[in-house]
């Protein structure tokens, strides 16, 4: 239990940390090409398990949904269903670990298992979806993709050390890197 609880406190620590990069998520996902990003960017949002998550990633992407023409209750699903496509299968999830833990298997196993359900949702959401995103103009950096390092990082060293590892160390190195702060540190509410 221990190795749940912890890697958990550490994943919302750093979804927390993360949640002040999203214009940079949002202009490197965008270089991807407006239908693209309006898929992408709540995906790449919905990696991070932090408290407020649809609101951080309904922020990110409202202004390309508002070009698109987007009414509210689109928005809505688009955002929702695209952010919660990972549940099954990313091992920063509550859900994959506490499944792991009953079961007595590793988070591999669970996501082995799981990776079908993951899947269907992504092609179901785009299915459903893609009639509702439009090719409009977007401005995006592709420099700006170096924001999701810490998403690329996590999945890498999870594979290497025991995940509760990979996440704080992960969580300690965007803490250097980006220079974070005492005051910034103390908010962090894992």
């Amino acid at each position: 239990m221990a190795y749940v609880l912890t890697s958990l406190i550490f994943a919302m620590a750093l979804g927390f940390l993360i949640r002040e990069q999203k214009a940079r998520i949002a202009s490197g996902l965008s270089a991807l090409g407006a239908r693209a990003a309006a898929f992408a960017i709540p995906a790449a949002i919905g990696l991070l398990p932090m408290p407020g998550g649809a609101y951080i990633s309904a922020v990110v992407v409202d202004p390309l949904y508002d070009k698109m023409g987007l009414k509210s209750h689109q928005k809505t699903f688009l955002n929702y269903w695209m952010r919660h496509i990972w549940i099954p299968v990313w091992p920063l999830f509550q859900g994959v670990l506490i499944t792991a833990a009953v079961l007595g298997v590793s988070v591999w196993q669970v996501v082995e298992w799981a990776w079908p359900g993951a899947l269907f949702a992504a092609v179901a959401g785009v299915a459903v979806a893609a009639s509702l995103v439009k090719l409009v103009p977007v401005a995006g950096d592709p420099r700006d993709f170096t924001a999701l390092w810490p998403l690329a990082a996590v999945t890498v060293l999870s594979f290497l050390v025991p995940l509760p590892l990979a996440v704080a160390a992960v969580y300690l190195a965007h803490v250097v890197i980006n220079k974070v702060g005492r005051d910034q540190l103390v908010e962090v509410r894992p």
